[in-house]
């Protein structure tokens, strides 16, 4: 246990149900509820269960019912390659064949499988490969078919699709253009989403985690978890992001950040302003190394705006994703607007993941009271170190990675919930 205001790590503790209801000596304690079930740990170290303010459970659960294409499983393209056939062998025809946590740089030596290989890989079924970060998928000839995208197709504003040399489709989608592969997709059952809830559940409890943010919680998250709390079966407190597309309903309804139970409450709305740096999709103020391209920014500046004066006047917070320093800059942005516009002092929005910084973005940060939520591990650097193929390259100038060691600057961090 971890020490109290006195500075003294207690000798014992009493739990009642799932919560820490007393500290104290183990004499005090014995003679303050002397019924209770003594159990001795002996000389274990006892902590509170940790919390992840930025995960995504809803997605996990569907995730862990397709191909697991993690690079801990899968380490080449062979392994690959079998690892798709073996699942394509077991659906029926015409089935989706669907897989996620593919890491390109870890698997296919920075070279994406395209739509040929994918088609050669699952047997010509319909089929979806999701990049680990999230941010782009491979889709087969068949699951392009389905969502009706040719090479004629102009992508949604904020996503794009990949080419060959040809000017042809290689079969990648990116950011918002998933959007259309995902509708075409056959809804998986309530009670499969259930199941797949309850091994992400167990997965993250062994890792020591009680609660959780959910950063991006649409209606069918909130409806696996509103379920999962029904049956008794939520082991775990949730603190949700609302997708944005559903803020007009929660307006209409009177709702904002703060509504809900012990176990599940809504944490205000996501939004987005770019991509991940892994897919170069991030939008940072100078190109990508070695290219002329600055990524993609997914929402306009004028939608942006609007959105974050809508929900800021709304008294719901935000949590806005945004990894390049350019796509955090028009964040900024429009938090200064709004707040020029609507004052609020216990706004507290969030800025999720908020990789690339300079000095003046951590200034204005902290002028706002934003909070840096971190997404994956905070980076310790100081200067940007991304994987081969990411191409944020290290000669950046003036820019640093992540607010998480500037938070002493910023003066806040996302917190677990108490």
């Amino acid at each position: 246990m971890a020490a109290g205001d006195s500075g003294v790590e207690p000798e014992a503790f009493v739990t009642v149900g799932d919560r820490v209801a007393a500290t104290g000596t183990s004499a005090e304690l014995g003679e303050r509820f002397p019924g209770a079930e003594r159990v001795d740990l002996g000389d274990a170290v006892v902590v509170p269960g940790f919390h992840d303010a930025h995960m995504h459970p809803s997605m996990t659960a569907e995730d862990l019912l397709h191909v697991d294409l993690s690079a801990e499983r899968v380490r080449s393209p062979d392994q690959l390659r079998a690892a798709l056939g073996e699942r394509a062998a077991r659906v029926p025809a015409g089935g989706w064949v669907r897989a996620s946590r593919y890491d390109h740089v870890k698997t296919t030596g920075g070279v994406p499988i395209d739509r040929h290989g994918l088609d050669r890989a699952a047997g010509g079924h319909p089929a979806l490969v999701v990049q680990v970060a999230g941010h782009w998928a491979v889709a087969s000839s068949a699951a392009l078919a389905a969502a009706g995208i040719d090479d004629d197709t102009v992508p949604p504003p904020g996503g794009s699709y990949g080419r060959d040399a040809a000017g042809h489709l290689n079969g990648i989608v990116y950011e918002r253009a998933m959007d259309r592969v995902f509708a075409a997709m056959p809804a998986t059952s309530l009670a499969e989403r259930l199941r797949g809830l309850a091994m992400a559940l167990e997965m993250f409890h062994a890792a020591g985690l009680t609660s959780v943010g959910d950063t991006l919680v649409d209606a069918g998250g909130l409806e696996l978890y509103q379920e999962a709390e029904r049956r008794g079966q939520l082991s775990m407190r949730v603190n949700m992001l609302l997708v944005h597309e559903r803020f007009e309903h929660l307006r209409r309804l009177g709702l904002r950040t703060g509504i809900g139970s012990h176990r599940l409450r809504l944490a205000g709305v996501k939004a987005f302003v770019d991509g991940a740096i892994a897919g170069r999709t991030c939008l940072p103020e100078e190109p990508f190394e070695g290219s002329d391209d600055h990524g993609m920014q997914t929402t306009s500046t004028a939608e942006l705006h609007a959105l974050v004066l809508d929900v800021h006047r709304s008294g719901s917070r935000l949590g806005v994703h945004a990894n390049g320093d350019r796509a955090i800059a028009l964040l900024l942005d429009a938090f200064e607007a709004a707040q020029r516009q609507a004052p609020r002092g216990d706004a507290h929005h969030r800025i999720e993941h908020c990789t690339v910084i300079t000095p003046e973005i951590v200034a204005r940060m902290r002028r706002l009271g934003l909070v840096h939520g971190p997404g994956a591990k905070p980076p310790t650097s100081t200067r940007p170190r991304p994987r081969p193929h990411d191409g944020v390259g290290p000669g950046r100038r003036g820019a640093g990675t992540s607010p998480a060691g500037s938070s002493r600057t910023t003066g806040r961090r996302a917190r677990p919930r108490r």
